[in-house]
């Protein structure tokens, strides 16, 4: 797939707007950022609640977001802007998640993981895979729900980070379904400038160059473990005690967004 932008193109002051969904490789697209505007040009929220602290006019001084932040508040946003986001396979980014925070658990002393803000990271680290997906308290209950369970398809079908905690009771009383909402998620992801996938870091980096001007010199990885598949990661955590139980809830947890993920990757295969 081609670049969106050609080099030697006139000098553009259009906006970018990062939809960073956790756990496909935001931290590397962020650092193309920081590199091609400088930290100056970015905006320095990165959370709904962070952006809820600035006004209109405050998010317009900045030329880049790129949040873990609700896609609804970056309306606010004027002007020419480009507005793009990076998926990876659905299976893979939730369990990479789980073994991001519980190899960083791992590296923190006990001293550390007691403290309140880290109740997350305590939770991996002290419990099976079993008890940490299916009990626990409330509050890891509705966080496992809003990062796990199909993603995509709320964030994008809603706009908004917590927008599978919002439509909750209108799915129990059935005045909404899941089928609905990834339609819904389809059609917000097609009003989207440009969607590229973990495997096009490349491309995103060019693009990025191109807009800003900036030559950005040498490779950009997402991660370590960009080379692993889901497979080895399942093999992994059932190492680690994990049951079939878990493993069909993980996948329950991708279901819908692999609908996502497969109608994505169709229309790249489809672009010259």
């Amino acid at each position: 797939m081609k670049s969106l932008f050609k080099l030697g193109s006139k000098p553009s002051n259009k906006k970018l707007v990062f939809l960073h969904v956790p756990k496909t490789g935001g931290q590397s697209v962020r650092q193309m950022l920081h590199d091609a505007f400088g930290e100056a040009a970015i905006c320095p929220a990165r959370s709904t609640e962070e952006l809820c602290t600035y006004s209109m006019a405050q998010l317009n001084e900045y030329r880049v977001h790129a949040p873990h932040g609700d896609w609804s508040t970056l309306d606010a946003v004027s002007g020419p802007k480009m507005v793009f986001t990076v998926l990876r396979d659905p299976l893979d980014r939730i369990l990479s998640y789980y073994f991001y925070v519980a190899d960083k658990a791992e590296k923190m002393s006990k001293q550390d993981l007691s403290l309140s803000h880290h109740q997350g990271l305590n939770a991996v680290h002290s419990m099976s895979p079993d008890e940490y997906f299916f009990e626990g308290p409330p509050h890891l209950r509705a966080f496992i729900a809003d990062t796990y369970d199909n993603f995509y398809t709320y964030y994008f079908g809603t706009r908004r980070m917590d927008g599978r905690r919002k439509l909750n009771n209108l799915m129990q009383r059935g005045m909404h379904d899941i089928h609905h909402l990834v339609d819904a998620a389809l059609s917000n992801i097609d009003a989207l400038d440009r969607v590229y996938t973990l495997d096009e870091l490349h491309l995103i980096q060019q693009d990025i160059a191109d807009i800003s001007k900036t030559p950005l010199k040498g490779a950009y990885y997402a991660n370590k473990n960009i080379s692993s598949l889901p497979a080895d990661r399942l093999d992994r955590l059932r190492a680690r005690g994990a049951s079939e139980a878990v493993i069909n809830l993980l996948y329950s947890y991708s279901e819908h967004d692999y609908k996502i993920w497969n109608a994505v990757c169709a229309k790249r295969k489809q672009m010259p």
